[in-house]
């Protein structure tokens, strides 16, 4: 099963972007789907998780592998 690297930024309600962790996902994330339909699943679970925080806006990065390395191979965002 394809092993896939995430990154997770949240932005508050004052425009602060960081990176977050300890978040109860598995790190790496292992998939059959695609990079970007895991970038949208993961997104979709912090979107519900991180609710309480109310976030402005949460970002996730996706890379095929281990390593998260240049360009992510996919990318998701909510709202």
């Amino acid at each position: 099963m394809p092993e896939y690297t995430w990154l997770l930024y949240v932005t508050d309600q004052h425009g602060r972007r960081t990176g977050q962790d300890g978040l109860p996902v598995p790190y790496p994330f292992h998939s059959d789907d695609r990079a970007q339909d895991v970038a949208d699943t993961l997104c979709g679970y912090f979107a519900k998780s991180l609710r309480d925080s109310s976030p402005k806006k949460i970002e996730v990065e996706v890379w095929e592998g281990r390593q998260a390395v240049q360009t992510p191979h996919a990318r998701a965002a909510w709202p």
